[in-house]
């Protein structure tokens, strides 16, 4: 059953590649209109999995905003409490499972510059 799926996934890919493939030059706009003059950069925020769709993101991204691109590392904030400046950084959030919550709330904490040690709920 597993091997049934990923044939019927993976006999879409030209397809779901097709129609990225069409609404490239809008999204190189949209990209592009959010890299403010100030702008330093972008940060990814992933876990798990989710990292290596981000890994795939950031090359994108970095391609089309022309700023440095780098991956977060969650636990730092989440377990370490580690205080990082990210002023002037665009954080993008990257998840593949129900557990998006997680990836928000990094995000939230990357904006405000707090950590949070607290699982689930935002500090901020």
């Amino acid at each position: 059953m597993a091997g049934e799926r990923m044939a019927a996934e993976m006999a879409e890919q030209p397809d779901r590649l097709g129609a990225l493939l069409a609404r490239w030059d809008g999204a190189v706009a949209q990209v592009r209109a959010l890299a403010w003059p100030e702008l330093a950069g972008s940060v990814i925020v992933a876990r798990g999995s989710s990292d290596a769709a981000g890994a795939y993101g950031r090359y994108l991204l970095e391609l089309v905003s022309r700023r440095p691109v780098s991956m977060a590392a969650p636990s730092l904030h989440t377990l370490y409490g580690a205080d990082v400046g990210y002023a002037r950084f665009l954080a993008v959030a990257v998840s593949q499972s129900a557990s998006w919550w997680i990836s928000s709330l990094k995000v939230r904490n990357v904006r405000t510059g707090r950590s949070s040690r607290s699982g689930g709920t935002a500090t901020t």
